[in-house]
């Protein structure tokens, strides 16, 4: 992007990565069930390996029915947005996760408070009793790769051989689960001056970072599909789904769309 999009003025960024995957399968009891296992391994050259397994199981409770269950672990590692990133919005500079930008930015030595503090700090000027205490410090710590562990039991089935069915429920759990947090911090860059500065809009610096959640974070969701099948090969489709997320930390941004 030169400098655009990503902190890339000097060049080109290389991410190298590679994995390896193997898979077994096996039916037993007269065909009824049939158990699947499988094994992932991915590096990324700025994060440590991963492996993540599955196991699945297939249960045959009718001709063309099927109820199935599974639990897998999974992970994510932060995207090239998520390390990389270096970009003047109109709200705040966009920034990366990776460790050169802590360095770049100097956060150890001139520290930036969270959006949420700043804005009480600034309501209590509104109130007539400016308070420093109200400002909280945001620390900048090295991303990491998002890991869950999740859980689905799901059926599929035909109904009088026009109707299809599927639908499942699932749970999972996440652990530095990635998300975004906004900060602030005086414009000068002389941290003595910090609480002159974030009293005023006019006189801070506004970032963003990504984060790796303290908590565990779940979620839960499901899915109701149906096909019906019409005369003249005419099919009538419907689905439905819902998700929902809990025990994020409060001002971070989630991203929930996975």
């Amino acid at each position: 992007s030169r400098g655009t999009i990503f902190a890339d003025t000097t060049g080109a960024i290389n991410i190298n990565e590679y994995g390896a995957y193997v898979q077994v399968a096996k039916k037993i009891l007269n065909d009824v069930v049939k158990l699947t296992a499988s094994g992932r391994y991915d590096k990324n050259e700025n994060f440590k390996g991963r492996f993540t397994p599955r196991l699945t199981g297939l249960v045959r409770v009718a001709e063309d029915n099927n109820i199935r269950l599974s639990y897998q672990q999974a992970y994510r590692f932060p995207s090239t947005q998520d390390q990389w990133i270096d970009l003047n919005s109109p709200s705040a500079r966009l920034i990366g996760g990776l460790p050169q930008f802590n360095t770049y930015y100097g956060f150890d030595s001139n520290p930036v408070y969270t959006a949420e503090s700043v804005a009480a700090y600034r309501g209590s000027f509104a109130a007539g009793s400016p308070n420093p205490a109200l400002l909280e410090q945001a620390k900048f710590t090295a991303i990491k790769p998002e890991t869950v562990q999740s859980y689905e039991i799901g059926y599929r089935g035909v109904i009088g051989r026009k109707l299809l069915i599927d639908a499942y429920y699932y749970f999972s759990r996440y652990n530095d689960f990635l998300s975004r947090i906004a900060v602030a911090r005086g414009s000068s860059g002389n941290p003595s001056n910090a609480a002159v500065e974030l009293a005023n809009p006019g006189t801070t610096e506004n970032l963003s970072f990504p984060v790796n959640s303290g908590n565990t974070v779940k979620a839960t969701g499901w899915g109701l599909s149906l096909d019906y099948q019409l005369p003249a090969n005419f099919v009538f489709s419907s689905n439905i789904s819902g998700d929902q997320l809990t025990n994020a930390d409060p001002g971070t941004i989630t991203f929930f769309n996975t």
